[in-house]
């Protein structure tokens, strides 16, 4: 293997010195889920910007070095390899599903603490020292989705469907919506899976449509879900679409315009429009440094709360910054408190999953965007 563990460089401490701490982020800039993935980049870089600007954390400025992967295993993997053996860096802030499952071995062997872009069960289920997540599991989304309209909508006639990525977390879905499905007595009539740079689902939504469901649960990058949405459009088909985060960004509702209407989402994070301490405190510095920014997708508020996270972990650490005692810190963080962008954040030394509610949210035509319809919720035994 081309990653080896840095034991022959204790005399130095990977990613700090003095006056320096540098982190990685490996995210999609230019390549099919940018839309979704660079927003949560420049959130991380905004964020440590502002901590840099108010004297950075105990004493020493941070350097977020940003790697494009264009969402592809061996980009990530050249990205990853530069990053910890060519710039040094202390820890990634910002990897996504498939990418951190196909690096999990070289993130433990090179102890290299890792703040994902994931909701993937599978990154902290087995426990995994070195990985920590703040967004709510996909599969619990998808599942509280189902207990949303069976509980609160009340449906008596619910006839679900599936349509969802090509990919590991497309898996996770499909796996927690059929457990859940049994729950009710029900099983999914079809299930789609379409790759994350789909433009076209005229086949999947014709096959939904024939399935006769009528609720229709979702998790893709834009790109792919705008491609379902419009193609049942087309089709004369319009079920309510029930959207897990990444799948109803308000981009969406430009895109389907009408065909939006039917959408219900569930999000860990708050949008640029919300009126929370934290999202206040958000948009002010952003456009203090973006003075022309128009309301980021909620992945800006997702990637701007792992970076809380991360400056919160290195400030518990001290002056002795290293990879270990950021983990210790990072473990020590108990309702962490984001501003209400997010729900209370908390870590121990056995469980590293972060999060566990969820807002619901439903597309506002005349806004132009996806609204909060529920307070946070955690999913139910």
């Amino acid at each position: 293997m081309f990653l080896n563990n840095f034991d022959s460089q204790a005399e130095e401490v990977r990613g700090v010195r003095d006056d320096t701490i540098k982190i990685g982020t490996i995210m999609d800039m230019t390549g099919p889920a940018a839309d979704n993935l660079m927003p949560y980049a420049i959130g991380v870089r905004n964020y440590f910007k502002y901590i840099n600007d108010k004297g950075g954390i105990n004493g020493r400025k941070v350097k977020v070095i940003v790697e494009d992967d264009r969402y592809t295993i061996p980009m990530a993997m050249a990205a990853f390899k530069k990053l910890v053996f060519k710039d040094k860096i202390l820890a990634i802030i910002g990897l996504a599903s498939p990418q951190t499952t196909v690096l999990f071995s070289q993130i433990e062997n090179n102890k290299l603490p890792t703040i994902t872009y994931s909701n993937m069960r599978t990154m902290t289920t087995p426990f995994r020292r070195y990985i920590f997540t703040h967004a709510v599991d996909f599969g619990n989304q998808s599942m509280m989705m189902i207990d949303y309209v069976m509980k609160d909508l009340k449906e008596k006639d619910a006839r679900f469907a599936i349509a969802t990525g090509d990919a590991v977390w497309g898996k996770r879905i499909i796996e927690a919506s059929k457990e859940r499905l049994e729950r009710y007595g029900l099983k999914p009539l079809d299930i789609e899976l379409l790759p994350v740079s789909a433009i076209d689902a005229t086949s999947e939504a014709m096959n939904l449509k024939r399935a006769k469901a009528n609720y229709v649960i979702v998790g893709n990058t834009a790109t792919a879900t705008l491609a379902i949405y419009n193609s049942s459009k087309r089709l004369g088909y319009s079920p309510t679409f029930l959207a897990i985060d990444a799948s109803c960004p308000d981009e969406v509702i430009r895109g389907a315009r009408i065909g939006a209407k039917n959408i219900i989402g569930t999000w860990s994070f708050k949008s640029w429009h919300d009126d929370t301490p934290g999202i206040r405190k958000m948009r002010e510095v952003t456009l203090k440094y973006q003075p022309d920014a128009k309301g980021p997708s909620r992945e800006y508020s997702w990637g701007w709360v792992a970076a809380m996270i991360g400056a919160e972990g290195m400030k518990r650490a001290g002056k002795d910054l290293d990879g270990e005692t950021f983990v210790a810190a990072l473990e020590s963080i108990k309702d962490f408190d984001t501003g209400d962008i997010s729900g209370p954040v908390s870590f121990s030394s056995k469980s590293h999953k972060g999060a566990e509610y969820a807002i619901f949210v439903k597309a506002d035509l005349e806004k132009g965007r996806f609204v909060s319809i529920t307070g946070w919720r955690k999913l139910s035994e």
